[in-house]
């Protein structure tokens, strides 16, 4: 008997100098150097410089419609009229019904009334309907993910202003470079540790909830660059 209780006690001993991380395999010590991955979504990918610089590039090529590396007032204007043109065939299309080339009473009368209250309305634009608004610039696809779609916002869209300001030499028109240290201004007000990235708590700064920037102009941008 004496023997059973010697062997149950030197059992016993032994349960307890068992450290506690082999009793419990979760286990970790407050002081323990094992690095936790923190929870919550993975913060945005910052925008370097040059995605910036390719962004501005693709509006470049939009206005330099006869790609001779400049893009001139004339050229924009030639844009502008052509994309006013198109919108203007197309809202005739869609009141010419019957595709006769002409607008009856009728066919003007039911294209006024399925625009609803607008049709009561004597401002020319809310009598076209606000959708066939044709933009007096040109801008970049916000595209689908956020870096194209912050891009969207901060580079201005190209325009007469933009033109004109961005044309340093004061030649016929504004060439890829000049577009460039124009449109970097911008980013340059915005990456404030001036490292060449864009980072979400960079551009978090005008809209908290996603980091996308207001299109210039509008309340909350900042001005254009000079």
């Amino acid at each position: 008997m004496r023997k059973l209780l010697a062997i149950g006690g030197c059992a016993a001993g032994l349960l307890l100098a068992v450290p506690a991380t082999a009793q419990d395999p979760g286990y970790q010590p407050e002081d323990s150097h094992i690095e936790r991955t923190p929870k919550g979504p993975k913060p945005p990918e910052p925008i370097e410089r040059k995605a910036f610089d390719r962004a501005v590039s693709k509006l470049f090529q939009l206005g330099d419609t006869n790609r001779d590396g400049i893009v001139t007032l004339a050229e924009f204007n030639a844009a502008m009229e052509s994309r006013k043109g198109s919108a203007i065939s197309g809202r005739f299309a869609e009141i010419d019904t019957d595709n006769n080339q002409q607008v009856s009473l009728a066919e003007f009368s039911a294209w006024q009334r399925a625009l609803g209250s607008a049709a009561l309305s004597d401002s020319a634009t809310a009598a076209a309907g606000t959708e066939g608004m044709v933009a007096e610039d040109i801008a970049l696809d916000p595209g689908k993910n956020r870096e194209d779609h912050v891009l969207a916002r901060l580079i201005t869209p190209l325009n007469a202003v933009v033109l004109a300001g961005a044309n340093t030499d004061y030649d016929t028109g504004t060439s890829l470079a000049e577009l460039i240290a124009y449109e970097g201004k911008r980013f340059d007000q915005f990456d404030r540790n001036k490292d060449g990235w864009l980072t979400a708590d960079e551009t978090r700064a005008l809209t908290p909830e996603d980091g996308i920037l207001p299109t210039p102009g509008t309340p909350g941008a900042p001005p254009p660059p000079r």
